[in-house]
């Protein structure tokens, strides 16, 4: 008789682990893996799409594992409302020197109009769609964005740092061309964005989290469970 107790708690076990997975799964639908953006201010630095760039790229550090969902970046005014989005590994070089990695993990062009935040500061936002770029929380990134025309300039972060996830290296630029042999400017050679300086630039990176082990491992268990008592009961009652 005391089998029935144990059935009722295992099913609501089972019940509460469904509901966790499923709250897991909605509540943190998207949450921040980095961030060094606000407020930015503006720089003379362009990054523009095209065969010679200049294209810029900072690297950035997830604080979060998870396929990216959602970009955003601080920048001038852009005159297109195309821009190109690329993401990179990290390579280090025979000097010992970090940079963009090629090829890049993928690159996608998106559509964002800014919303001016700030004299000659603007905030672009765009979903990343396919997820095809998933972040290991600790490993080093690099990320790009260059308008379709010439001229958008990219914003600096605050000082400071990052408030989520880590940041390493100076920003780099690209205008392609010797010794790469790849056509555009996305192979290198990298060189400092600001000579003689040290610059970063301000952007955020949003994923889509991964799920919890241990609710896993408790809707396992749950259900290992269940199944058992529910054999045995069946046992039980063919022997009477």
């Amino acid at each position: 008789m005391k089998r029935y107790p144990i059935m009722s708690m295992l099913c609501t076990l089972l019940v509460l682990s469904l509901c966790l997975c499923v709250a897991q799964g909605t509540t943190h639908a998207t949450i921040i893996a980095y961030d060094w953006s606000v407020p930015a201010t503006p720089s003379n630095s362009i990054s523009y799409h095209s065969a010679t760039g200049p294209v810029l790229a900072d690297d950035f550090t997830p604080a979060v594992s998870g396929p990216v969902n959602q970009i955003e970046w601080w920048g001038s005014g852009a005159s297109s409302t195309s821009f190109e989005v690329t993401f990179h590994g990290n390579n280090v070089t025979t000097a010992g020197r970090s940079e963009p990695a090629y090829p890049f993990l993928s690159q996608h062009f998106v559509n964002a109009v800014g919303v001016n935040v700030a004299p000659n500061v603007f905030h672009y936002t765009a979903s990343w769609t396919p997820q095809d770029v998933s972040l290991v929380a600790g490993t080093p990134y690099w990320f790009s964005v260059a308008n379709a025309a010439n001229g958008w300039t990219w914003a600096n972060p605050p000082a400071g740092g990052p408030t989520v996830g880590t940041q390493s290296f100076p920003a780099l630029v690209s205008n392609g061309g010797a010794p790469s042999v790849v056509g555009g400017p996305h192979d290198g050679p990298w060189l400092p964005a600001a000579p003689g300086a040290i610059t970063n630039f301000a952007f955020r990176i949003s994923v889509v989290p991964e799920p919890s082990s241990s609710v896993y491992l408790l809707l396992l268990t749950s259900c290992v469970g269940l199944i058992s008592c529910v054999k045995r009961h069946r046992q039980l009652r063919e022997r009477a």
